[in-house]
């Protein structure tokens, strides 16, 4: 299990459905679907384990967006750094395996900004070993 601390932590308040953002989370710039689906996972979320299991049709009707948007968006949100997802199995009455939903661990926020914060080094970086052209545009 990932400890997390407490600053990292995004808390659900105490009635249900409430949710408490820190702000260093909206650095991360995420699409309005992103945003929502991440929100949605996190009124799902068990809070001692940091996990839970709503199906992308269940995000889907939460959101208010199709199915693809739902998979896309969880997508993007799990190469950000701010989930982790694993796929779970069911076992049906004749003992067949079959797919179960998806397991959603909802991690720090500290790793998405420092994952971002990573990605923008990388590309200064990247961008700053481009050769420049001269004004004569001669070998560029």
């Amino acid at each position: 299990m990932i400890k997390h601390l407490k600053k990292d932590i995004v808390t659900i308040a105490v009635r249900p459905g409430f949710v408490i953002i820190p702000r260093e989370f909206f650095t991360l710039k995420l699409s309005a679907n992103e945003f929502r689906i991440y929100i949605i996972l996190l009124t799902y979320e068990v809070r001692k384990t940091h996990t839970c299991y709503p199906s992308l049709s269940t995000l889907s009707k939460a959101a208010g967006v199709s199915i693809k948007t739902v998979m896309k968006c969880v997508h993007r949100l799990e190469e950000k750094r701010l989930i982790s997802i694993k796929h779970t199995k069911m076992y049906a009455k004749d003992g067949s395996v079959l797919n179960g939903n998806l397991e959603y661990h909802i991690n720090p926020i500290s790793w998405a900004v420092r994952y971002q914060n990573e990605n923008k080094l990388i590309e200064s970086e990247r961008i700053q070993r481009i050769p420049s052209c001269s004004i004569h545009y001669k070998s560029c």
